[in-house]
């Protein structure tokens, strides 16, 4: 057995280094001991990221954790050189056809630029060096004029002149991904460690067991981003590699690295106290339900359950494992549908009930799109299963099967799916009490547009009931405190009445407080409950409305009194003016201004409205243009009782300039616009040689 007690050590024969450092050594391993079993280890405060203005490095604050040797380590402020994209450069072949549209595997991305392309011929963008992006022809050598590039999509100029061509693109692609930022007590020369993700257009957050696995503490996640605003990155950080209880040297508890004051300090109470505290808790063992004393619904302070609930989650989990005996090209990498026989998995749509993990990573609601069996049927009589659209109505829904990945796996791989579906516990008595709960989830990016002058009033698409915690908000990952805590991070918004509903009780608002550190590019989450309730509340609702009924009916009894003698004194007057309108109509009628079926309609006889929307020219001539000048005069001047039409030859080198084919006709707005209503503006890459352009301009109004 270990000796844990201190080896008495005897000076009278002198002072040796052994028995003292043994004893310092087991004072060490106490107190290592000590902290592990009273919080475990973890992250105690700090190691907070930040990016380093516009370079692409991430700067690490000062900090404190626990190892798994119970050590407790202080760590200086430190950063991280993550450097650019490593960009990688594809080549592909294509075919071009009539439309002129190229559509790439990835999109295109510049790294002189550090964006994704954005390109529309002298409107937006520019093109990159062709050392990074090129469309050209595969016999001739020739480069390509590009009219538009979005994305991963390009379109040529003059599609019709270059059909069949046969051409190359080389382009470069760097994706999202995110990466993992640790410390390890076996190197700790090498803090901090950076571990690359994988690049992918969805990453997903890497498995924690290989980290676990090599002794890593994750500190937390740097997600980059790139897409055609350029490249950008957000911070995540593991709450479970946080220590969650830590006590400093002047007594202030720290809770998950959040400081818990000692405002927030309450007791929880077994029996319940005669003067409760703000706040305070007592557990009620007699009916399992845990009390917190605070107003609520705008009442005087009281005991509100805490985990008493009419509903419950149930949730439901399924593995989609790829099968060994299929091939990759075989096995699904994106539609996943749940089997027939798997009822427990089916789900109410659009109600936030999936949660989808991949390689063990969660995968944002935004990565992908519920799969829904549709009311209607196809000619075998089964029903549809497509994407969940906004064209679809709920009735004509009949229930949720599964999910498709925005973008198909790169490999195959474990897919797992938790259902949760919402169900009533308790008595059968109150089966219909809250008997559904719908939870509506989306995110808003604080920027500048949206909320200019670092407004923090928050406006909703969609309405909740003031007062009634419906409304949950997140800011960055960190849940925000409403009225129920001493912290208040955010209040709801109070409805403004109005003549006609003088006590609204839906709003779309709401405010976060000054004591919250809020910026532009700041992610908000916020979700809405919204119930279902019981029989007793509708026939609440119903009386309620039963009494509104009756008023409206009296009211309405009273106005068709009100009627009832209004028409018995005014219809006699009618009838009279009746009387005298036909009496007029008889003695005034004089057909001699009536147009004779043989009669011939002359020009004075048609309104305006009509002679300006009747043919009266039409005009046509040429002018010739050559690639050093984009700007013409016309012979004629635009006005809005026109028709024009712009059209541009064949031209090759072999034609004559007089003999030239006229036939193409350009867009307006794409391939030219108009200066002043008497000149021409042609698009810088539409001219490569000397062509004409033939107007033909269809005036009306005689």
């Amino acid at each position: 057995m270990a000796n844990n007690f201190l080896n008495k050590i005897d000076f009278t024969k002198g002072v040796k280094a052994r028995p003292i450092n043994e004893n310092f050594e087991m004072v060490q391993d106490w107190i290592d001991k000590e902290r592990l079993q009273s919080a475990g280890w973890g992250i105690i405060s700090g190691f907070e990221f930040s990016q380093r203005g516009d370079e692409f490095i991430i700067d690490i604050t000062a900090g404190e954790l626990i190892n798994r040797s119970g050590h407790k380590i202080k760590l200086d402020s430190a950063f991280v050189n993550v450097g650019e994209p490593q960009a990688i450069q594809y080549f592909e072949k294509f075919t071009l056809d009539t439309s002129g549209e190229i559509t790439l595997r990835f999109p295109i991305y510049v790294p002189s630029q550090l964006k994704q392309i954005v390109y529309i011929a002298g409107v937006q963008g520019e093109l990159p060096d062709t050392k990074e992006f090129r469309v050209y022809d595969l016999e001739t050598q020739e480069i390509l004029q590009i009219a538009s590039i979005n994305k991963q999509t390009i379109h040529i100029v003059d599609p019709e002149g270059n059909e069949g061509r046969k051409v190359g693109v080389v382009y470069n692609y760097a994706s999202s991904h995110i990466d993992t930022i640790v410390y390890n007590e076996k190197t700790p020369e090498l803090y901090p460690k950076y571990h690359y993700g994988i690049f992918s257009a969805s990453p997903a957050f890497p498995d924690l067991n290989q980290f676990e696995d090599q002794g890593d503490i994750i500190l937390g996640w740097a997600y980059w981003t790139i897409d055609e605003n350029g490249i950008s990155v957000k911070f995540f950080y593991d709450n479970k590699n946080t220590r969650p209880i830590y006590v400093d040297e002047h007594g202030n508890i720290y809770l998950y690295g959040k400081l818990y004051s000692k405002t927030q300090r309450k007791f929880i109470y077994f029996v319940e106290p005669p003067n409760p505290e703000p706040n305070d808790l007592w557990y009620d063992s007699d009916s399992n339900i845990l009390y917190i004393w605070r107003q609520f619904n705008g009442s005087d302070y009281q005991w509100v359950p805490v985990n008493e609930h009419s509903t419950m989650d149930l949730h439901e989990t399924k593995l989609f494992v790829p099968d060994e005996t299929l091939t990759d090209e075989e096995n699904e990498k994106q539609t996943f549908v749940f089997d027939e026989q798997d009822t427990n998995m089916f789900f109410l749509p659009r109600s936030n009930s999936l949660d989808v993990y991949i390689d063990q990573g969660y995968i944002m609601k935004d990565q992908y799109v519920e799969m829904v069996m549709l009311k209607e049927q196809d000619r075998n009589g089964n029903h549809l299963i497509v994407p969940d659209n906004p064209k679809y109505k709920l009735s004509d829904i009949i229930k949720g099967v599964g999910f498709k990945l925005n973008y198909a796996l790169n490999e195959p791989t474990v897919v797992q799916v938790n259902v949760r579906h919402t169900i009533k516990k308790g008595k059968e008595s109150g089966v219909f009490q809250r008997a559904a709960v719908f939870v509506e989830e989306k995110r808003i990016i604080y920027n500048e547009d949206s909320y200019p002058n670092n407004t923090r009033i928050i406006k909703l698409p969609t309405t909740y009931e003031y007062g009634k915690q419906q409304l949950e908000v997140f800011l960055n990952g960190m849940k925000l405190h409403s009225g129920s805590s001493d912290e208040v991070d955010f209040s709801e918004v109070l409805p403004v009445p109005t003549e006609y509903n003088p006590n609204p009780t839906l709003t779309n608002k709401f405010i976060i407080n000054n004591n919250i550190n809020l910026k532009y590019g700041d992610r908000i989450i916020y979700r809405i409950s919204h119930y279902v309730w019981s029989y007793e509340q509708l026939e609440s609702i119903v009386t309620n409305a039963q009494e509104g009924i009756k008023e409206t009916k009296d009211l309405i009894t009273n106005v068709d009194k009100k009627y009832s003698r209004i028409v018995d004194t005014f219809d006699p007057a009618l009838q009279a003016i009746q009387n005298i309108i036909v009496d007029l109509k008889e003695s005034t009628l004089n057909t001699d201004n009536f147009v004779k079926k043989t009669d011939k309609i002359t020009k004075d006889m048609l309104d305006d409205s009509v002679k300006h929307g009747l043919y009266k020219e039409l005009k046509q001539y040429e002018i010739t243009v050559d690639p050093t000048n984009t700007i013409y005069p016309l012979q004629h001047t635009v006005q809005q009782d026109q028709m024009s039409f712009v059209l541009l030859d064949q031209y090759t080198g072999s034609n004559k300039i007089d003999n030239a084919n006229i036939s193409t006709i350009l867009n307006y707005g794409t391939d030219y616009v108009y200066i002043d209503n008497n000149k021409i503006k042609l698009s810088a890459g539409l001219i490569r040689n000397t062509r004409k352009l033939k107007f033909m301009v269809i005036s009306f109004g005689v």
